[in-house]
């Protein structure tokens, strides 16, 4: 790394407008939604391809062609491997997201050490459930905000097929399986969004009646219920639970269960985009994330 990468670094913070983000992305709709906050964006990665004009996917060799202002990890355990070392080297301040609960094996102790590890790094969480969860300090609860313009029924798609299964495991496609042999019911599986646009995500959702999420991405079913699916989480979230078209169940059995029960179901999409605008207003979503980003630049880089 040439000293004049981070020297570079520093008077962009401090001169330029413009925000200049290390990102490690999520592989879900968020990574498009939060691009939508006309930032800029570098993933670091030899086999993502940028979906966005404003991020830019690199090869990790090629660090040193830019000027950065923040070093995003997309969880707190994933941040050491992501972002730690890199932030240092480049001299940027740090931020992470984090979407999910605790895994059930994080000791209670382990999560005290990690408080503590990481009590200097503003921590951003979307749900009041994962935020109380973790409950570590220096955090901001923030909600997903979906831009309802970029998901919406498009007049005279037609639904083609029954079900899409978002899941990057085996029981995407058992599950899909059963659909298909006991119900007779068409269906795809998706393991992630990461290289297609959102204006073609919002397509494809409108080709299909219910959205399915197994992969821990609650801002994914919103969007899909926003596009016009009724949407089936695997979770029990605070934030989304009075969310119309929108069912959290707690086992895959419930799923099986609930399917039948809500096939041909009339979504009420100027209902649904009412709830969303007002619980998840894009606008208030990005003036906050811009706000975070903006504040974390400015800081002084604290080792």
């Amino acid at each position: 790394m040439r000293l004049n990468t981070i020297t570079s670094s520093l008077l962009h913070q401090l001169l330029n407008d413009e925000t200049n983000i290390v990102y490690y992305p999520t592989l879900g709709i968020f990574d498009q939604i939060l691009y939508l906050t006309n930032n800029n964006f570098f993933v670091f990665s030899d086999n993502l391809k940028s979906c966005s004009d404003n991020c830019r996917c690199l090869n990790s060799e090629f660090v040193d062609l830019y000027d950065y202002d923040i070093c995003c990890a997309s969880s707190i355990m994933s941040y050491r491997q992501q972002c730690s070392q890199l932030s240092d080297k480049i001299n940027v301040n740090r931020i992470i997201f984090e979407h999910n609960l605790p895994d059930a094996e994080l000791k209670k102790e382990d999560r005290f050490i990690l408080n503590n590890d990481l009590i200097k790094i503003k921590k951003i969480f979307f749900d009041t459930t994962i935020m109380e969860s973790w409950n570590f300090d220096n955090s901001v609860l923030c909600n997903y905000g979906i831009p309802t313009h970029k998901f919406f029924p498009i007049p005279d798609v037609k639904k083609v097929k029954n079900i899409l299964i978002s899941s990057g495991s085996v029981l995407g496609n058992q599950l899909k399986q059963h659909f298909e042999d006991k119900m007779e019911l068409k269906c795809d599986v998706v393991k992630n969004m990461a290289e297609v646009s959102i204006d073609t995500i919002n397509k494809v959702f409108n080709t299909y009646e219910i959205f399915i999420d197994l992969s821990n991405r609650t801002i994914d079913c919103l969007c899909a219920a926003s596009a016009g699916m009724y949407s089936i989480s695997l979770s029990s979230l605070k934030n989304i639970d009075n969310v119309p078209n929108i069912s959290q169940v707690n086992t895959i059995e419930d799923i099986v269960n609930i399917v039948p029960l809500v096939k041909d179901k009339n979504i009420n999409i100027e209902e649904t985009h009412k709830y969303i605008d007002e619980h998840f207003n894009f606008n208030k979503f990005e003036s906050i994330i811009n706000s975070m980003f903006k504040n974390v630049k400015r800081e002084a880089k604290v080792l």
